[in-house]
């Protein structure tokens, strides 16, 4: 049913050449000049999800008392103008010179779910009226991702898609012609939240002298003085030069979903194009603003650590939160590589996001998880940091980063994560996870396992990191958390049915890492085919058709332990059973991992779910 909802919407081409208006014509469209009108005779060309009223242009299904999850999956809403834009300066010039323009607008992005973010937006300049696919395509292009018409588009990304390259789920690229950004930039670094649920304010300018093209984003209506985004671009190396194009918006959502608005939009030609003032971006991101409340609760909970840093020693252990340094982009802030200057010693400096409330939770949930547990698999904080308004956590380095990148960006394209060292990190994880199950004074459910979350020290042994969506529980209530949380690819069924997690939800993306590390493939791949989308489906189909070994990571040719793979396979499904009651406990993987225990039988097919049969009565709720 969700397949078919998103094929119906990107099967639906229109094309508007024979109806559009050929008029030059600078506009203004908002609460600052003619209303958005999506109407034949109006100024706008609405397709898809949508629409137009005295409210503003919105842009994917608005009716908010139907929140049923089918009537925002894979949707996508396209708005143009219907003044297309002439991109030669004159017919005549010999020079064949581009038009130079400003466009201006502001928007506000809401997501349904802070923790599950639609897709995005995108400010658009197309040679054809045609509309894309929903999901990571914006709505723009193809569902690999690839133009439909010749494209120019500033995308405003609100989540990570890992087969598409993003950096983070809060990122603003330079698209032209395909969804990879040519360039792009984290809106974290400027202190903005784009999908914030406040308005944020955007600014496109193009020199045709400098061929630059400039982005800028603020939270107020005060153009900022320095561009966001500079990137070099001939436009007629993206359309050719005697075409009009279509200009307006475009957004779309997948599995999440967000609300969007255009409440203004200005676009002009700029006459004289040595007006736009052409400066480099700013080097440092703005400091952060103090955090609202909570001061005397954060100082209690980071108190247990022994160790209080400075900022000015994490600035100088960081390069100035460079660039350089930037290791990753997590749900709740950036993670640097630092040394401290006065031992020496390798870091990890994780910065919380300053404006956003739900990431300044997820740091006191981290805090106070990890400031109290010791295990040999999970990551050890250092210290701390909370001055002028900064929270920082300072974590020993791991060196050899992530598993994630290990499987799928090595340092060296050409190596392979080996068999032996595969089968020593998922066991490393066992440990770890049935530590904070049933090894510690009270549980914890980490909530957000998986592949990027799982570090690799020296020696590849498995620490597990990255707790600011965990919850802890006491042993004697029922272990469940009511707001739904994780990553696609490893949210267990009951979770997305229900709403409430347990430590079994645990245990099923447990068996997605599993998975991942046998077959050397994300858990959640939106480019595959259908049947291959999510991974641990499709090894379920692999079982049933009895060529289990197909899904095997292609790169390790036959250099592994044949009876460990079929091993690890079989054991990923079982905790990946589409019932929770029939998958195992962590203690329960440790000893069958370690030949303890034998590996109970596993079903030849998929099982058909039953999640309501699950779901716990008991008003306890985690803390």
């Amino acid at each position: 049913m969700m397949r078919d909802i998103r094929f119906r919407s990107v099967l639906s081409i229109i094309v508007l050449r024979a109806l559009v208006k050929h008029v030059v014509a600078n506009f203004t469209l908002g609460a600052n000049g003619t209303s958005f009108q999506c109407t034949d005779r109006g100024n706008l060309w609405c397709f898809g999800n949508a629409s137009a009223s005295p409210a503003g242009l919105m842009l994917t299904p608005i009716d908010r008392a139907i929140m049923a999850y089918e009537y925002y999956l894979w949707t996508a809403g396209m708005a143009l103008s219907t003044t297309q834009i002439p991109l030669q300066k004159s017919e005549s010039d010999p020079t064949r010179t581009s038009i130079s323009f400003s466009t201006s607008f502001r928007f506000i992005i809401e997501p349904s779910d802070p923790n599950y973010r639609g897709d995005g937006m995108a400010f658009v300049m197309l040679s054809e009226g045609r509309q894309g696919f929903s999901g990571g395509s914006f709505g723009v292009f193809d569902r690999r991702g690839h133009h439909i018409a010749r494209t120019l588009a500033i995308e405003f990304d609100t989540h990570e898609n890992w087969d598409l390259g993003d950096e983070n789920n809060n990122h603003v690229g330079v698209d032209v012609q395909d969804v990879n950004s040519k360039l792009a930039r984290s809106a974290w670094e400027v202190s903005i939240d784009l999908a914030g649920s406040y308005s944020i304010y955007s600014w496109i300018d193009y020199n045709s002298s400098t061929q630059n093209l400039e982005v800028r984003i603020s939270s107020d209506n005060a153009k900022p003085s320095l561009p966001f985004i500079v990137y070099p671009l001939n436009l007629f190396d993206v359309f050719h030069p005697d075409e009009l194009v279509y200009v307006g918006f475009s957004a779309a959502n997948g599995l999440c979903f967000n609300f969007y608005t255009v409440h203004d939009w200005t676009f002009s030609f700029v006459s004289d194009p040595e007006a736009i003032v052409q400066v480099s971006p700013p080097i440092l991101p703005a400091l952060p603003p103090e955090p609202g409340g909570g001061g005397k609760v954060q100082v209690a909970l980071i108190a247990g650590v022994s160790l209080e840093f400075s900022f000015e020693q994490l600035c100088i252990a960081t390069d100035q939160f460079g660039e350089e340094s930037k290791l990753g982009q997590g749900a709740f802030g950036a993670v640097y590589r630092g040394q401290l200057p006065d031992t020496g010693q390798l870091v990890a400096v994780k910065r919380l996001n300053p404006v956003s409330n739900q990431g300044l939770k997820g740091f006191l949930a981290e805090v106070s998880i990890i400031s109290q547990i010791r295990h040999r698999n999970i990551v050890k904080l250092l210290g701390w940091c909370k001055d002028r308004g900064n929270l920082l956590l300072v974590y020993e380095l791991m060196p050899n980063g992530s598993l994630d990148k290990a499987l799928f960006h090595p340092a060296n394209p050409k190596s392979v994560l080996p068999w032996k060292l595969r089968f020593k990190i998922i066991s490393g994880s066992a440990d770890a996870l049935y530590y904070l199950h049933e090894g510690w004074r009270q549980q914890v459910i980490h909530r957000d396992f998986k592949s990027s979350n799982i570090m690799l020290d020296q020696d590849f042994n498995a620490m597990l990191g990255d707790f600011g969506l965990a919850r802890m529980v006491d042993h004697s209530q029922c272990p469940a958390t009511t707001q739904i949380a994780g990553t696609f690819g490893y949210i267990a069924p009951e979770v997305a049915g229900s709403g409430r997690f347990t430590d079994k939800a645990d245990v099923y993306a447990f068996g997605a890492v599993a998975l991942v590390i046998a077959c050397g493939r994300p858990a959640f791949l939106f480019k595959a085919p259908v049947e291959q989308i999510f991974l641990v489906d499709w090894v379920w189909e692999k079982l049933d058709q009895e060529s289990l070994f197909d899904v095997v990571d292609p790169r390790l040719g036959e250099e592994f332990d044949a009876k460990e793979m079929k091993l690890l396979l079989l054991l990923g499904l079982l905790c990946s059973h589409p019932n929770a009651g029939s998958r195992p406990t962590m203690r329960e993987v440790v000893e069958i991992l370690g030949g303890r225990v034998a590996l109970p039988l596993v079903p030849s097919s998929k099982p058909q779910p039953h999640y309501l049969s699950f779901v716990a009565s008991d008003p306890h709720q985690s803390i």
